[in-house]
């Protein structure tokens, strides 16, 4: 069959910080990853993001990192 991938903008309306956009490839790996631009209370996200895709996936960001607390006692 004969498709082509998807453009447009998609605006959510959330307050919700450190989500990114993850475009997948045919094989399901990550291709690429955009962060949503944050216009007052919503996120817009342009697509086409990536290399043309038709398959995407929105997800929180992982924490920062930090170095664990030692042991209470030591």
């Amino acid at each position: 069959f004969l498709s082509e991938p998807v453009t447009g903008t998609i605006t959510l309306r959330t307050r919700t910080d450190g989500l990114e956009l993850l475009s997948l490839g045919p094989d399901g790996k990550v291709v690429s990853r955009t962060t949503p631009s944050s216009e007052q209370d919503s996120l817009a996200i342009r697509l086409p993001a990536g290399r043309g895709t038709h398959w995407y996936v929105l997800k929180a960001r992982p924490p920062a990192r930090t170095s664990p607390e030692p042991p209470a006692g030591r």
